[in-house]
């Protein structure tokens, strides 16, 4: 049911053309997928989500959705590519001072 709900929002941002909604949809859309093991779809979705923040250069958003790209990287196995986009959102958390993704890259 989460999973419907995040898409819906992210349909309903679309349509308005609200984009960073959209991007944070996606996040929730992301993390949705991930709840039901489907990975891919989650970093697909998480991915859009990071092309879309920093377009619009909201690095704190960004570094949120390179976090969950990286998560989900580290759970596929493929480590170099995780380390690589949490080194980036790392980068990003201590540029906005968010503490809480910065601890999530350290984890990755």
């Amino acid at each position: 049911e989460a999973l419907a709900h995040a898409k819906s929002s992210a349909v309903l941002a679309k349509w308005m053309g609200d984009k960073v909604q959209l991007g944070i949809a996606l996040t929730y859309v992301s993390q949705a997928q991930i709840v039901n093991s489907h990975m891919k779809e989650g970093l697909k979705a998480a991915t859009e989500a990071e092309e879309i923040f920093q377009e619009l250069g909201e690095e704190g958003e960004q570094a949120h959705a390179l976090v969950i790209m990286a998560e989900i990287q580290a759970n596929l196995k493929k480590n170099e590519e995780a380390v690589d986009t949490a080194t980036r959102a790392l980068e990003l958390a201590r540029a906005v001072q968010d503490w809480s993704v910065e601890d999530r890259a350290i984890t990755v």
